[in-house]
Parts: C-alpha cells; structure tokens; sequence
C-alpha cells in the first residue's frame, strides 16, 4: 500500500514539472502541412495553386493526404506569374538563434520557367528572392532545401514561393509544375554529425536544387557502404536530366593544421559519359570552390575511398557539398544510375553523438524543442552541457512509460544531437526527458503517422 501512494505522489510530480517546462518557446516556431484550414495563413495572388492530393507529378504528397501544387491533376498553364503567400507575418528570430525555413518539395519545369522563394518585409508590397532558382528537374524524388533567414533576423515578414512559366516561341513547353509540402520555420542549432552515415535521415544537410535524397538504395550499388542508409541522386532508379545540384553540408569549423585537417567519404558512381559530379567547399558564405578532380563515367562498380586535405581552410569556418550535374545530349535520354555517397568524416574533427557547428560551449544544460515538430517518423533531438556529465535520454509516453532510452552515457561539455526514428510507434504525444547531473528538462514531441 505504501509503494503505491509513493508512485501516485511521483506521478503527480512529474506531471507538474512537464506543465511548467512545457510552456517554453518552441524550437519549431511554426508548421504547415496543408492538412488543415490552410487559407487562413495563405492566399495566392495570381492563380495557379491549389491544396489537396496530387493525381500528377509525384503523384503522391511527402506526407499525409494533401500537399500545396501548382496544378494537382496535370501540366502547369502559361504564361503565369503567381505567388503562394503566407499573409500570417512572423518575427524573425535573432540571427544567434539560426532562423531558417525548412520544407520538402518536388518539381519538374521546362527550361524556360522556375520557380523560388521570396521574402516581403513590407506587408507585400515588395518581395526580395532568397534561395536559388529552382529549374529543370527536381530528379522526379522529394528533396529538402536549407533557406537562411538570418539576415532578416527581428524584421516582421511574410514568405512566399513565386512560380514562373513563359511560352518560348508558337509551341507549348510545360511541366508537371511544383508540389510543396510540411514547411517549418525552425531555430537552434546547425550540427555537423562526424561521421556522417545518413542513419538517422538527412539532419541539417540540404539539397540545394532537388536531386539528392537519402536512404536504403535498390539501384546503383543495391546497399549503402556501411549500414542501411546513404545519400544518392536517385535510390531506386537513374538519375534525371538535366539537373545541376548540390548535396549541402552543416556549416563547421575545420580543425587546425596540426590536426592535419581533412574530408573523407565512400562513394559509388556510375555517369553517362556527358556528366558528373565534384566535390566544393564554400569558406564563409563567399563563393564554391572545386577541391576534387572530375568523377566521371564509372567507379568500376565499387564502393571506393576518396581523401582530399583541407589544411588550406584551417580554422575556417565551412560547408562542404557535393554537386552533381546531367545534361541532354541531343535529342535522347542518356542518363546512368548516379552518384551514391555514405560515411562522410572529417578527419581532426572530434566523432560522437554530434558536433557544433563552432567551437562555443554552452554555459548553461539545455534540452532544445525536438524539429520538426510534429513529426513523421524521424525527428532531431538536441541538448547541450556546460561541463562533463553524465547524461540519460530519455522517450516517455503521455502516462510516464518509458519507450526508449535515446543515451546513457558519460558526455564531453558541448552540443549533441539524436535523431530518433519513431516508425514504430503510433500517432501521439510523447515526451522527451534529459537528466544530467542535478538538470532535468522535459520537452513535448508530436508523431503525426
């Protein structure tokens, strides 16, 4: 009798300390996923789009029943210049707090239309372009891009993706036109995972103008290197043309020259003789260098290691990329299986669960809002420690039952990060709890399945 009265007194406790910890800022400030009254957030200024299942295109959303296109059931129309708009302002977070906008989308356009995303800090009356123009062919897979909203951090903004078609001479050139969908303005930390092996989804790399997409290959090689999981143009089939795209790394800071700083990956590839694919490294934001030589034609059907150094970039803070291009040779198709990537290391850079993307350590613990939130069924799980500690992570269900046990472990001062897949798992709140030294901190995590 005793120990139940004990378990009800630590049941309410619990459940107390989750109230008050939940009212804290989220870290996804907010989400779009087209499945609910989307109007209220959003209207179009020229025509064009539409929300529901797509029966065109990618014939499927990335998630749930509906997505945001430009045509859900055929070829986009010309000449159209339209925006999709969210007419629900938002603040920008301090640039410290690494605003950016995340989402998945898929796109086929004719040569002579794109489409992009635009930013108004005037209530619409202008708009300013903020990510590159996506053209051509998003490779026929849903891909995820990184959009920067730091230098608009504390402006008051709308966002809108801007869509474009134009006839080119008498005849018609259209494509099926561009889906969008689970959009999230997210903020906290960029990490860079050392090793990078793609188990646990694609974290805070990007894919800059469709392409790359990660997972267990059924083309190319058939398996990653190592494990289930790796990055590739296209997993279950050629690649597309014609397609010019970058696989974006988290920004880093490359360790010192005595460390003899340098990138190592495996890769597979095999190219049509007009394509390939490089490695670049951007120093600061400034422009993309080419640090390999040309990969061409086929890598003899093998996993093989590539090294390069990176003592030049020493101390500098980076992002590397891979960038695959495809072009049209003639009138056919001449494409081949593509470029598949896995176990990305840098060398003289620390491996654990994850590494910063500087060299700060934070002077408080912390456990950051899970993103995206909600989530469908992988979601990044964050925290930092002010000093060596040893560390429980832990996944609860809305009664307090443990579900899974995410570390236990003694930790280095620093940010980590964990990606947990809850695939298994049904629809509904769960709770993530850190405990590290005499620190407790819980956060509220949404499946959506």
């Amino acid at each position: 009798m005793i120990k139940k009265v004990l378990l009800s007194k630590f049941t309410l406790i619990f459940i107390f300390s989750l109230n008050s910890l939940l009212a804290q800022t989220p870290y996804t400030l907010w989400f779009e996923d087209w499945e609910s009254t989307w109007i209220v957030d959003w209207h179009v200024d020229g025509g064009t789009w539409e929300v529901g299942l797509p029966t065109s295109g990618p014939d499927t959303t990335y998630n749930g029943l509906n997505c945001a296109a430009t045509i859900l059931a055929g070829n986009y129309a010309e000449p159209v210049d339209s925006r999709l708009i969210r007419h629900t302002t938002f603040v920008v977070p301090p640039a410290s707090d690494n605003p950016r906008l995340r989402f998945w989308h898929w796109y086929n356009f004719n040569e002579a239309d794109y489409g992009n995303i635009q930013i108004s800090t005037d209530n619409g009356n202008n708009w300013e372009t903020i990510s590159t123009s996506y053209t051509w062919s998003g490779s026929a897979i849903w891909t995820y891009p990184f959009i920067d909203l730091s230098p608009f951090a504390d402006s008051t903004v709308q966002i809108a993706f801007y869509f474009h078609s134009h006839r080119v001479g008498s005849y018609s050139d259209v494509g099926t036109g561009w889906y969008i969908d689970d959009i999230n303005l997210i903020t906290g930390p960029i990490l860079f995972k050392n090793t990078e092996d793609f188990e646990s989804g694609i974290g805070d790399w990007a894919s800059e103008r469709g392409t790359w997409e990660i997972g267990p290959p059924s083309s190319g090689p058939g398996s990653a290197y190592s494990e289930q999981n790796c990055a590739a143009t296209n997993l279950n089939g050629n690649y597309a043309e014609p397609v010019d795209s970058r696989l974006i790394s988290p920004s880093f800071v490359v360790p010192s020259a005595s460390e003899d700083p340098a990138l190592q990956f495996w890769h597979w590839y095999s190219f049509n003789i007009a394509d390939y694919g490089i490695v670049q490294i951007k120093v600061n934001n400034n422009q993309w260098q080419t640090i390999s030589n040309q990969f061409t034609n086929t890598s003899s059907g093998a996993w093989t290691p590539f090294y390069v150094s990176l003592s030049s970039y020493a101390d500098s803070t980076v992002q590397v990329a891979f960038n695959f291009h495809s072009r049209q040779d003639g009138s056919y198709s001449d494409v081949s299986s593509g470029w598949y990537i896995d176990d990305i290391k840098i060398i003289g850079l620390p491996t654990g669960v994850a590494e910063r993307n500087d060299k700060n350590i934070s002077e408080i613990f912390v456990l950051y809002q899970n993103y995206p939130n909600p989530f469908n069924p992988f979601t990044t799980i964050e925290f930092s420690l002010p000093k060596t500690s040893r560390v429980i992570l832990k996944v609860y269900n809305v009664l307090g039952e443990e579900i899974s046990t995410l570390v236990s472990d003694r930790l280095e001062a620093g940010s980590y990060s964990y990606q947990w897949d809850a695939s298994n798992l049904a629809s509904g709140v769960y709770l993530c709890r850190l405990q590290a030294c005499n620190f407790t901190e819980i956060r509220k995590m949404i499946l959506i399945q």
